[in-house]
């Protein structure tokens, strides 16, 4: 059988194409978890705020047009913060990239199992209800924790690196937040098969640069231990500039 020079060309083409796409899969569940095979294996969990009702129907929510009207509303009682959505917008669209549809996002209120699924859980523990229950029950392994603390007659967190001599403390100020990654092995499932994502800040700022961060440097996540933690230090002047402080 014989072929033409145009007939090689497409066929190099297309066989080119799934290797790109096999080994592009490859480093992908080499972060994300090996029995990661579609979108639907993700779960994205953000925190709900509920607004307390009132029987009078007060305007709860100011909204400011374009032109700098202003208008009054009663609102919607379940809301989701603006940097949390923009935060799950950039994950999802990592994911969507790789499979062509997105994953499934809950709000931390519902009782999602996360069994035999890569959860994604934006905001810290004390915001996300989902956050708080599996990072206690990763607390032993952790190499950075949330860590609440009293400044000024206030209870505010911080970020502690329990690491072997370390010990450091990273608290934001009026000019800067932090910013966290955390990846643990779910517990009860195979080696490598899923993980959990912790994706946080200590404000929402640090959440979103987290959260840009992730979905634009995953693939620097290649190669490291089941377990670990890459921090942020966030301008809260200009949130797209970053740096790295801490990388377990």
């Amino acid at each position: 059988m014989e072929f033409s020079l145009p007939s090689v060309i497409r066929i190099i083409t297309i066989v080119g194409g799934i290797v790109d796409r096999l080994l592009s899969l490859f480093q992908f569940r080499s972060v994300f978890g090996r029995a990661v095979k579609d979108a639907e294996d993700f779960v994205l969990s953000l925190p709900q705020w509920t607004l307390i009702e009132n029987a009078d129907r007060t305007p709860r929510y100011e909204r400011v047009s374009p032109r700098g009207e202003k208008f009054k509303h009663y609102g919607p009682g379940r809301v989701f913060a603006e940097d949390d959505v923009k935060g799950a917008a950039a994950l999802l669209g990592l994911i969507a990239g790789v499979f062509g549809k997105t994953a499934v996002i809950v709000s931390d209120r519902e009782h999602t199992s996360l069994m035999n699924k890569t959860a994604i859980i934006l905001g810290s523990p004390t915001i996300n209800f989902e956050a708080a229950e599996y990072l206690k029950l990763h607390k032993h392994e952790l190499p950075i924790e949330f860590v609440e603390k009293a400044v000024g007659g206030k209870n505010t967190i911080c970020l502690s690196d329990k690491r072997q001599n370390e010990n450091k403390e990273y608290a934001g100020d009026e000019n800067y937040d932090y910013g966290v990654i955390i990846r643990v092995p779910h517990l009860k499932q195979k080696p490598n098969a899923n993980y959990i994502f912790f994706v946080a800040g200590l404000t929402d700022v640090g959440t979103l640069a987290a959260s840009n961060y992730f979905s634009a440097n995953w693939k620097s996540f290649r190669g490291k231990p089941p377990v670990f933690a890459v921090v942020l230090k966030v301008s809260k002047a200009r949130p797209a500039h970053f740096e790295v402080v801490v990388g377990t």
